[in-house]
């Protein structure tokens, strides 16, 4: 089993994404009803079809309602132009529609524009096939509406998506670049335990997480790295050697070396302490990977006890087979004792 990247739906943006698109139904399904008791709908279907739509893609954000205006002339004037150049009416309010609720970068709004078209394109559909299309009358304006609506809806799901970029420690190559030598044993030994999971992993997100953990023993590596750098700044030798001479200082000095010196040995005094809490964070991380590389074994042992093992299952036909071999046996062993006695007589 390959971990690939793919797009997700969080659970709370599912729910929000639902509750949008029930909004948007149910406020085109209104406006449909209402343009069709006004009579625009019958005598105008493209111009009520927009308005309907712009009312719909309003509902979504009800906190801007306040942007009706321009939404409308926005999807109106769209929906006619396209109209115009011989799109069809669906089509043109779909695309209108998918522009204005488009969000995130620029090919999530181009897959928006396709999702409003492909929407509207199929609730015209629907609806045609319902029976609701020229029923001449509100409550098929209504139902129409709202089936369109649904349909055309679907264009705020491409804003919603999130792409999901599994964490996975980097190749052996990269390893050798980023980590010293006396730091890549363990990465690379979480490299080889991160591959051995595919196939293993019982689902998706099992192996997401033990993909992080291992990338997490190559993070720690680099941590090491760095503090180890850190610490080799600091000789504590030298340190100590300097504080050792500037508490032994001459018994001529003024007041102003005295106090420089004195300034200096706190300075030193706490680098000192710095570096024994750098040593303290090496060995907390040092453990932290010998802790995870730990977890990564136990979880593949773990996988492989849990695999179905062809010992597991005794074939269907053995007890058929057993039977028919001693059966064999028997006969055979009868009939080589009944020759025996022959001879002997």
């Amino acid at each position: 089993m390959t971990l690939w990247s793919r797009f997700e739906l969080p659970p709370s943006e599912g729910r929000r994404l639902l509750q949008r698109q029930v909004a948007w139904a149910s406020a085109q399904a209104l406006a449909a009803g209402g343009l069709a008791l006004a009579g625009l709908e019958f005598t105008n279907p493209t111009l009520a079809l927009a308005i309907a739509t712009g009312v719909g893609v309003v509902a979504t954000r009800p906190s801007r309602i306040y942007l009706l205006p321009l939404v409308m002339v926005f999807v109106v004037a769209a929906t006619l132009l396209l109209a115009g150049l011989g799109f069809p009416a669906a089509v043109a309010a779909g695309a209108a529609a998918g522009v204005a609720v488009g969000g995130g970068d620029g090919v999530a709004r181009v897959e928006s524009l396709l999702a409003g078209i492909a929407g509207a394109g199929v609730g015209l559909f629907a609806a045609d096939g319902l029976g609701l299309l020229g029923g001449f009358s509100v409550t098929s304006s209504l139902w129409a509406g709202a089936v369109v609506g649904i349909c055309t809806a679907q264009a705020l799901l491409p804003g919603t998506l999130r792409w999901s970029l599994p964490t996975r420690i980097p190749s052996p190559g990269r390893i050798q670049v980023a980590l010293a030598a006396p730091y890549r044993a363990a990465a690379m030994r979480a490299w080889q335990l991160d591959q051995s999971f595919d196939g293993q992993a019982p689902d998706r997100a099992t192996r997401a997480g033990l993909s992080e953990v291992a990338a997490w023993v190559y993070r720690l590596a680099l941590t090491l790295q760095t503090l180890d750098s850190d610490l080799a700044r600091i000789d504590p030798i030298s340190v100590g050697a300097r504080l050792f001479a500037l508490r032994e200082g001459g018994p001529n000095e003024d007041a102003f070396i005295r106090e420089r010196r004195q300034g200096t040995a706190g300075h030193l005094e706490r680098l000192l302490e710095h570096r024994a809490s750098l040593a303290l964070e090496r060995a907390r991380t040092e453990s932290l990977q010998d802790y995870a590389l730990a977890y990564l074994e136990e979880a593949r042992a773990g996988l492989s006890l849990a695999r179905v093992l062809p010992g597991d299952h005794t074939p269907e036909a053995l007890g058929v087979v057993l039977g028919k071999l001693r059966t064999h046996a028997a006969e055979s062993g009868a009939r080589r004792q009944t020759a025996r006695e022959i001879d002997m007589r």
